[in-house]
């Protein structure tokens, strides 16, 4: 019994530790943060898209106006599933980083629950976001939608 309550304690810290995201959000809204900065944004458009065959699942929030975050993964995420993500977030107030697409690789991550989603994207880089610089702080973020 007590192996079991120390594996369950173990496990839960490296949950919490790997994905520090915000779990926050209100209605309709986006809540970004990325070192210092801590946005939120009231944003009622919004898709998802779960993973299907060889084509990825998407998250994208935001619709015609400049604050958008498009995030990407490659395996059927069910509510509770936490998955590896990659994605970009463009906003009005300048930040514009993503994950580069032709490498494939997912280094973030995109936690699924019943209407809300929260995320952590990490090894972004600046527009193009192949050759762009990189950026120092990860961007991490959650969106409630109703």
């Amino acid at each position: 019994m007590r192996l079991a309550l120390v594996l369950v304690s173990v496990l839960g810290c490296v949950d919490s530790d790997e994905f520090n995201a915000p779990d926050d959000c209100a209605a309709q809204e986006l809540h970004l943060v990325q070192g210092s900065l801590d946005m939120r944004f009231s944003i009622s458009n919004f898709a998802f898209i779960n993973y299907l065959g060889n084509s990825p699942g998407t998250l994208d929030v935001g619709g015609s106006g400049p604050d958008k975050v498009h995030i990407e993964f490659g395996k059927l995420a069910a509510r509770g599933d936490i998955v590896n993500a990659s994605g970009n977030v463009k906003l009005a107030s300048g930040l514009d980083a993503g994950n580069c697409e032709s490498s494939n690789s997912r280094p973030g991550k995109l936690e699924v629950q019943e209407d809300m989603w929260r995320f952590v994207l990490t090894d972004l880089r600046t527009t193009d976001y192949c050759g762009g610089a990189a950026v120092d702080e990860p961007v991490t973020g959650c969106y409630r939608a109703r």
